[in-house]
């Protein structure tokens, strides 16, 4: 049922928001040189690598982030593309978040890291709501660890409801 959901919200999604999909695309094309869509690799369902795409929010070749990257790492839209990961599979609307390799590998060396690897990652999590952005990684294994274990369809009403609210708001810091 869930990957039904995912697949239904993710068309809707798409559907509805592509114009505001085209025009970040030329803003970033035009503010800064270089290809707009980037793909990250990372951790899936299973351990998996996959390409997460992202909206490019820094200058290519340097650590400087773009205006309109500045904009939309804050509202969190760098992370629309991630909806044609959803289309495919690869994430779910709500789950653990994808990790890069590194991260993944000191994960799994953790108590419980293989727990988390059997779920399909998401584009919103709860160590993402309750440990920011960044959090520590013990921290986010705990809240992605208590997801696993625990969540079900009201966990994902609140966390999707909670990560729009995070994102309207522009804060993107731990909570209590």
């Amino acid at each position: 049922m869930k990957r039904i959901a995912d697949l239904l919200l993710a068309v809707i999604g798409a559907g509805a928001l592509w114009p505001l999909a085209l025009v970040l695309w030329a803003a970033i094309a035009a503010t800064s040189p270089g290809a707009a869509l980037l793909r990250q690799p990372r951790a899936g369902r299973g351990g998996r690598s996959f390409p997460l795409l992202k909206f490019r929010t820094m200058m290519p070749g340097r650590e400087a982030v773009t205006p309109v990257g500045r904009w939309l790492r804050e509202t969190a839209l760098d992370e629309l593309p991630q909806l044609l990961n959803i289309l495919r599979g690869e994430l779910s609307f709500v789950g653990p978040r994808p990790l890069v390799a590194h991260e993944a590998a000191a994960v799994a060396g953790m108590p419980g890291g293989d727990l988390r690897a059997t779920v399909t990652p998401g584009l919103a999590g709860l160590a993402q709501l309750y440990g920011g952005k960044h959090p520590d990684p013990s921290a986010r294994l705990a809240l992605d660890l208590a997801y696993v274990r625990h969540g079900g369809w009201w966990w994902d009403v609140r966390i999707v409801c909670g990560a729009v609210m995070t994102s309207v708001r522009r804060a993107w810091e731990p909570r209590a």
